[in-house]
């Protein structure tokens, strides 16, 4: 999933048509990808800004598609309109147990070290290869942070906006 916009949340975006009936195809953001078909509605942004579209029937192709059809979205030509477009949902939406966070909860938390010292506030998360990154705007302007629970991540308190790593500010400069 991607950053909060509009007070909505990015899971894809709208890629390509599916058949003659209206039918779309979606390019997902969330882990793992056929995530995206279980939210119902999707919030589509359209040259009229956010839309709300319940979802009629989607599936997830073994080939890694994903399509989904919309209520009243009966047309090829009708569904051509929604072509490259960004695919939200409300942060209500989301699953959560007590312990759960996502991305866009580390968002707006407030970095500090062990020692006490604020290192800044994430201001994005990012997927690697290796490990998921921060990227975290301090007074020095903004540093990459690897999110590595037990490692760097010491403790992540979404209810007070904190998260306490290992880290010293400048640490790859030194």
């Amino acid at each position: 999933m991607q950053t909060l916009t509009d007070n909505k949340i990015l899971v894809g975006r709208v890629n390509g048509l599916f058949g003659v009936r209206g039918w779309l195809r979606f390019f997902s953001y969330t882990r793992p990808a056929a995530n995206l078909m279980s939210y119902n509605p999707l919030w589509v942004k359209t040259t009229e800004g956010w839309q709300s579209f319940d979802v009629e029937e989607a599936q997830a192709h073994a080939d890694g598609r994903l399509v989904a059809k919309f209520k009243g979205l009966d047309d090829r030509e009708e569904a051509r309109l929604l072509m490259g477009c960004d695919v939200a949902i409300m942060p209500e939406q989301l699953p959560k147990d007590e312990d759960d966070y996502y991305w866009i909860d580390l968002v707006g938390c407030t970095l500090v070290n062990q020692s006490g010292v604020s290192l800044g506030v994430v201001k994005e998360m990012m997927e690697t290869g290796a490990h998921d990154v921060m990227r975290v705007r301090g007074e020095s302007g903004d540093e990459l942070i690897p999110f590595v629970m037990d490692v760097v991540v010491k403790a992540v308190d979404i209810a007070n906006k904190r998260i306490i790593v290992d880290w010293e500010s400048g640490y790859f400069n030194n």
